[in-house]
């Protein structure tokens, strides 16, 4: 199988004794609360975990997305604004 066909589905590992957390279904019901493990909230907030990932064509490798993304000029699609500080 070649990289071009080769597909990756995600593996989430929990242990025997998964977190849970405490969520709050509503933010303006705070009423609604639910404790949901880990496993369950990655599988329903996330779907795209679950789903098998698979690169673009034009883009088989990490190299060459790394490329395309240092070549491309993408600020007008997602502009992120950046603050950089010097700390003595």
């Amino acid at each position: 199988m070649s990289d071009l066909d080769s597909t990756l589905t995600p593996t989430i590992f929990v242990g025997d004794d998964s977190a849970y957390m405490t969520i709050c279904q509503k933010r303006r019901d705070p009423t609604k609360i639910i404790r949901m493990s880990m496993k369950a909230v990655l599988s329903e907030k996330v779907p795209s975990l679950n789903i098998p990932y698979r690169q673009c064509w034009w883009l088989p490798n990490g190299h060459l997305q790394t490329a395309y993304c240092v070549a491309g000029n993408f600020e007008s699609v997602d502009f992120m604004e950046y603050r950089r500080y010097v700390h003595p």
